[in-house]
């Protein structure tokens, strides 16, 4: 092979992990150039990402960003926005703080209103949402609501619900959603 630039090499489009890279080692000090498989550039380089490239809000109303999933259908009519809770029966209920069925399970944001047995797009704790609608106070603690599939900044209190901390405002109208996996049941 003849000496090149590297901007002169045929472009890689689809790198597999087996892949070697050339790397430098101390090039700083007594530089080494050294080979490297791409799973292990990307296992060591984790703590080198910015998460300032992470976008902090979703490009425009009704979005997400983050993990999601179409996979699983309503159980109920659900309108676009609302806090669901998954149940027993592989079907998105709305989220209701009194109501263990409804506030003990994996929990996810409607992106969309859909009818009972429709498949329906939602987004997952790890999430951020926007909805132009929402007007959160930014830096705040959002709980689920003892009204059925509403968020609130208000923790429930009232005997036999439960406190589930849900997420926080970004803005005052994104959240990062991230419910907790523990609860408190008011007696």
């Amino acid at each position: 092979m003849a000496d090149q630039k590297i901007t002169q090499l045929t472009e890689e489009t689809t790198v597999p992990e087996e892949n070697l890279v050339a790397v430098v080692s101390d090039p700083s000090g007594s530089p080494v150039t050294k080979k490297a498989t791409i799973t292990n550039v990307l296992k060591s380089s984790n703590s080198y990402l910015n998460v300032a490239d992470i976008p902090v809000e979703p490009a425009s109303d009704g979005m997400s960003v983050g993990p999601h999933t179409n996979d699983l259908a309503a159980g109920e009519s659900v309108s676009a926005w609302q806090l669901v809770c998954l149940q027993a029966d592989g079907k998105w209920d709305r989220a209701d703080a009194n109501t263990v069925a409804l506030y003990a399970g994996l929990l996810a944001i409607a992106k969309e209103t859909k009818g009972d047995t429709e498949a329906m797009d939602v987004a997952l704790p790890g999430s951020i949402v926007r909805n132009d609608a929402w007007t959160w106070t930014a830096g705040s603690i959002l709980y689920m609501s003892e009204t059925t599939g509403a968020m609130t900044h208000t923790a429930p209190v009232t005997t036999d619900s439960a406190t589930r901390i849900i997420g926080y405002a970004l803005t005052d109208d994104t959240i990062w959603f991230d419910p907790d996996n523990t609860w408190i049941t008011h007696t």
